[in-house]
């Protein structure tokens, strides 16, 4: 049984916004399967952790290497999903990913720092469902330690886009003047907070929240100093709105296209942008084909954030640097866990050998023997019985290797004789 570290996910260059939204699980969900995955694989998976965010849902395991094709098949059941559009990744190559994705190298926006609370908001998920253990603890750790060098000496993150900046500009695209605007924001999750942030610092004429959960909008309202309204009064309010940007955590819909032709019903439809940042969708697509509307998704973000990408582009190769030096330290220590049972076989047949000969020393003296001699002759007897495996290697491998010569010798120098 050859256990190693896996990944097995999709993301926005594996598979279109259809096919993540159907992965998209809320985190009761995250926690019942990964409960799931160790009930059903119980010989097999020992550690997991799911991260699922806007543009990925991804499986992190430690696990029995030849099962990774059935956790493959059994994690895409989950939204029914093609397992072609499924990477999977072992060892070097998967630890090496999850760096990346920590340092936010693998997302829409290049250096984006949402990416890393998603990963600790995971571990603590895993660690709550008691999947978490020892080897996917220390990846994570070292994953955020690789995240804080890259931000720390490089210039991945500097001037980059955000999602609520590059929403800004999906706004402009029909509204060249962001002033005198009519703003709703729907949700009130990090995304939200930053997109709400980033148009308040602009002359709009109305900004207005609502979420769900009152509370929640109304801190909002408070923080920035901007209207809230109720939940239940959204779909009554949707004419009054030149943008509308939406992200939720809901599973269903917030405004489906009968909720437009509705509000805009004997009125004239006028120039209005949405921007559905939600994974599932918040908004019906179907919004899109109302005459005036503009309909923009998350994978739209892409043809924006490409602006801000020349000036860190020539800073990737940097933060590479410091991901295959920390992803060669954390194989390194997963082979070091490797040799732990042959280590502790080796103290002790040690420790039986320096046990016996006290006892025989014991006796010895017990009988009159001279203590010097009685030393003596147990120190000789444990080195001839320590020496008797090496020296019986080297005998009987006649053409051995003179580094594998030099390696033995190099053991028994760096014994330290004066403990």
């Amino acid at each position: 049984m050859s256990y190693v570290i896996s990944v097995i996910g999709l993301n926005h260059t594996s598979a279109p916004l259809m096919i993540r939204e159907r992965m998209s699980m809320p985190n009761d969900t995250v926690g019942f399967l990964l409960s799931s995955i160790l009930s059903e694989f119980r010989n097999i998976v020992s550690e997991a952790v799911i991260l699922s965010t806007c543009n990925r849902t991804e499986l992190y395991c430690y696990c029995d290497e030849k099962y990774v094709q059935e956790l493959v098949i059994w994690f895409s059941g989950y939204g029914k999903v093609d397992p072609s559009y499924f990477y999977n990744y072992v060892n070097d190559i998967a630890v090496k990913h999850i760096f990346s994705v920590s340092c936010g190298l693998d997302s829409i926006i290049i250096g984006e720092p949402q990416i890393l609370s998603q990963m600790k908001k995971s571990v603590f998920l895993a660690n709550e469902a008691r999947s978490l253990g020892t080897y996917l603890y220390k990846l994570f750790q070292c994953s955020f330690s690789a995240s804080k060098e890259v931000r720390t000496h490089t210039d991945l993150c500097r001037n980059h886009i955000s999602i609520s900046s590059a929403s800004i500009d999906l706004v402009k695209t029909v509204f060249q003047e962001l002033e005198d605007l009519s703003v709703l924001f729907i949700g009130a999750g990090e995304i939200i907070e930053l997109s709400i942030k980033s148009f308040v610092k602009h002359k709009h004429n109305k900004i207005v929240v609502t979420n769900r959960t009152s509370e929640r909008s109304d801190n909002l309202s408070k923080k920035f100093s901007i209207e809230s309204i109720p939940f239940n009064s959204l779909k009554d309010r949707l004419y009054d709105f030149d943008v509308i940007v939406s992200c939720t955590s809901s599973d269903n819909q917030i405004i489906q296209s009968s909720d437009v032709a509705n509000s805009f019903n004997g009125k004239k439809i006028k120039p209005m942008v949405m921007i559905d940042l939600a994974v599932p969708r918040d908004i019906d697509i179907e919004v899109s084909s109302f005459k005036n509307i503009t309909l923009y998704s998350i994978d739209d973000l892409q043809k924006v954030i490409k602006k801000g990408f020349a000036s860190r582009s020539a800073t990737i190769p940097y933060a590479n640097e410091i991901i295959e030096k920390k992803t060669k330290n954390f194989m390194r220590w997963i082979k070091s866990r490797d040799n732990i049972p042959s280590i502790l076989e080796l103290i002790n047949k040690a420790n039986n050998i320096s046990s016996n000969e006290v006892e025989l020393a014991k006796r010895a003296l017990m009988v009159g023997g001279s203590p010097d001699i009685v030393i003596e002759r147990m120190a000789r007897r444990i080195t001839k019985k320590f020496l008797h495996g090496p020296i019986s290697f080297i005998n009987s491998n006649v053409d051995l290797n003179q580094d594998i010569l030099s390696c033995i010798l190099d053991i028994f120098s760096k014994c330290n004789i004066n403990k």
